[in-house]
């Protein structure tokens, strides 16, 4: 489900029973949930929508009624990948991020706990720690492709 925001002027919110109806739909209402759809009012997003890339931030000095905002007066803080909004991109986030950019969804089931930033980056598959800190990150086990451009690989193809 895909609005484009920058073309619209809703006021309001988004109705709860659209986002019931489409949570479990995408990893991204599961996280994000109505902000998956447009940001609230006071909050915006560079995508007016919470996306892979982070959620709706807070507008510090906007009285804006709109949805799906994609920018606020004096703020343009956003922050690829700091998905709390709380202007530091952690190790954890930073993991997420990583599984966002390279297709993580095709590594394989042991690693889809990448994407859900409550599962403790020491508990996901292929992180060593020390103590609370990543020491170490194998994928040999994930499947990694690629189309030899940078884009993703056809999962099909991958070894």
């Amino acid at each position: 489900f895909f609005v484009s925001p920058p073309s619209l002027r809703l006021t309001g919110t988004v109705p709860q029973k659209l986002c019931v109806h489409l949570d479990g739909e995408s990893l991204l209402m599961q996280q994000f949930g109505c902000d998956a759809i447009l940001c609230p009012p006071g909050t915006y997003h560079p995508e007016g929508a919470a996306s892979v890339h982070g959620g709706c931030r807070e507008c510090k000095r906007s009285s804006s009624k709109l949805l799906g905002a994609t920018q606020c007066e004096n703020d343009n803080s956003f922050l690829v990948g700091d998905i709390d909004g709380d202007g530091i991109v952690s190790s954890r986030e930073v993991l997420r991020l990583l599984f966002v950019e390279t297709d993580g969804e095709q590594w394989g089931d042991k690693f889809k706990p990448w994407f859900n930033l409550r599962v403790n980056q020491c508990d996901l598959a292929g992180v060593t720690c020390v103590g609370t800190e990543i020491a170490k990150i194998d994928l040999t086990e994930a499947a990694l492709c690629t189309d030899g451009q940078g884009g993703g690989g056809d999962p099909d193809n991958c070894p």
